[in-house]
């Protein structure tokens, strides 16, 4: 019967490895041993870090290089998938997908501010305070006076707030000075 004794490990482990290497980075393995989360994670910042314009091939020997970890393309093509990771159809860059979500939504609301002639002002806003019930019969007057100089008002009872063109400040401040 021949007994064999273990042989002492001559190496850290992979995620103590991993981490001391790695320490400093932003990423390094945890103890739960889970590659697949850990190489997602240093992906997404592979990714970030190269502003989103890089290859497969460039993920890869950044891996290589810089944690030590061998996969393969297929291995890269999942981990991208996980780290929710898409190519922007404009730029052909890697985004990240709420990223892109954020950039659609900007693009529409600013095609639909275009198709509203929708325009935006620098302005002072100014509070004003009326008997009860006049707000929204200043805020006519005034509009209706002053096309060019109010942008716009809001009424309500008794407060109207005015916005109003920057080069108009003075001729408005005028309105209220005997």
């Amino acid at each position: 019967m021949k007994i064999s004794a273990k042989k002492p490990r001559k190496s850290f482990p992979l995620c103590a490895k991993n981490f001391l290497e790695n320490y400093g980075k932003g990423i390094y393995m945890s103890n739960n041993g889970n590659k697949s989360t850990e190489r997602t994670e240093m992906i997404r910042k592979i990714i970030s870090d190269a502003g989103g314009d890089i290859t497969q091939e460039g993920i890869q020997g950044r891996l290589k290089k810089e944690y030590g970890v061998s996969i393969g393309q297929s291995s890269i093509s999942r981990s991208i998938k996980n780290a929710k990771v898409i190519r922007d159809p404009d730029s052909g860059k890697y985004v990240f997908s709420e990223e892109l979500k954020h950039n659609a939504q900007i693009k529409t609301l600013k095609k639909f501010l275009a198709e509203t002639n929708t325009t935006s002002h620098q302005c002072s806003i100014r509070a004003l305070k009326t008997k009860q019930g006049f707000a929204t019969a200043v805020a006519a007057l005034l509009e209706e006076t002053y096309p060019d100089g109010i942008i716009g008002t809001v009424a309500q009872n008794s407060t109207v707030l005015v916005a109003y063109r920057k080069d108009f400040r003075d001729e408005f401040k005028a309105l209220f000075s005997e």
